[in-house]
């Protein structure tokens, strides 16, 4: 029920900042500009260079008032899009853009090279796309190097793998998919956990990978998982109609 509540509550801010003079992002293709995703209490706003970013947070302080909510301001971080000179000169704050002159001293702007979580997936310019899934992978192995202590079967290991490395990376992989480099990493943690470290196990991948009905684990297969993924996703995007991405 707090869910639903939420959800009414702010729709009246969706609703504020779709109404209102904001610019927004074009989208070639889209006839609707494009101004604001929510998804729970997270907020995001795009602005185009000739919006005010007061004017914005007007709007939101507006329904602070109605809703008796409060932005976290302090959390409020900027990531610039554009050409590399004008996300310099937003980083820089010296912009003469009536966006880049009304961004207070007090929000965040995102310069190239970083990362912010959006939605559970990262992004920013300039980046590298492996960091967030180096960071999994350290969550990982210190993960799995628990369970190896508690001694776990070798059905129990299969387990473990599906709720460590398949719900740690399902999502993300849908949201950023991985590189070669990162797939092949995961790939040799699974083995190397199910196997016990046995660098000859009597057992080959291949083989642990097959249903258990023709004599396999039915163990997590990640590239097989990332090409699944990516087939759903082509199918959604092939679609007619509202159905479509």
């Amino acid at each position: 029920m707090s869910c639903l509540l939420f959800i009414l509550a702010i729709e009246p801010l969706a609703c504020a900042l779709r109404q209102s003079n904001l610019s927004g992002m074009m989208i070639s293709g889209d006839p609707e500009r494009l101004i604001t995703m929510l998804f729970a209490d997270d907020t995001t706003v795009y602005l185009d260079e000739n919006d005010s970013f007061a004017e914005m947070q007007g709007i939101l302080d507006l329904w602070c008032k109605g809703a008796r909510a409060r932005f976290n301001v302090e959390k409020t971080e900027v990531l610039p899009a554009g050409s590399r000179e004008f996300r310099e000169m937003m980083e820089t704050r010296t912009s003469t853009t009536t966006l880049g002159r009304s961004i207070p001293p007090e929000v965040r702007i995102i310069r190239d090279g970083e990362l912010i979580r959006s939605l559970g997936a990262w992004i920013g310019n300039a980046c590298d796309e492996d960091t967030p899934w180096r960071k999994m992978i350290q969550v990982l192995e210190k993960n799995l190097g628990y369970w190896t202590r508690r001694k776990p079967t070798l059905h129990g290991r299969k387990l473990i793998v599906g709720m460590e490395v398949g719900g740690r990376s399902q999502f993300l992989a849908k949201a950023q998919p991985m590189s070669d480099l990162i797939e092949k990493r995961l790939r040799t943690i699974v083995t190397h956990f199910v196997n016990n470290g046995d660098k000859h196990p009597r057992v080959g991948r291949d083989t642990l990978y097959k249903q258990t009905s023709h004599g396999g684990l039915n163990l997590l297969d990640v590239v097989a998982r990332n090409e699944a993924i990516d087939a759903v996703w082509l199918k959604e995007y092939l679609m007619s109609g509202d159905g479509r991405p």
